[in-house]
């Protein structure tokens, strides 16, 4: 196994992807506090949003990243700030879609799925 990965059974995932779910974790996280806090009343995992409003939450992150990305033309290079940018609302982006697929999963799977152990 080489030192860039972990190995989580059955599959071998590297450091990079790690870290990458993890920060998707903690902006997960983060709208469920954002929630608690009051800033909006339904995160996309919620059943009292309907799918329609969930799809109009990801297509506004997803026009965020399209921000970014427009931002970047204006540089003369893709790398630095303007790209870190692009990387936080590319995370928003599969945050809210794993908030979407939590209440999927919550119809389709009433059990919980077992946790996976590192």
């Amino acid at each position: 196994m080489a030192d860039d990965q972990v190995n989580v059974e059955p599959m071998l995932v590297t450091k990079r992807q790690v870290s990458v779910v993890t920060a998707i974790i903690r902006e997960r996280m983060r709208q469920d506090a954002l929630k608690s806090r009051g800033k909006f009343k339904y995160t996309c995992a919620d059943s009292q949003m309907l799918s329609s409003e969930k799809f109009l939450v990801l297509s506004e992150e997803v026009g965020e990243v399209a921000r970014a990305i427009l931002n970047l033309q204006d540089s003369s290079t893709d790398y630095g700030a303007d790209l870190g940018k692009v990387r936080v609302e590319l995370i928003q982006v599969a945050a809210v879609s794993v908030a979407w697929i939590e209440f999927i999963d919550s119809i389709l799977y009433p059990e919980p799925v077992a946790e996976m152990k590192a």
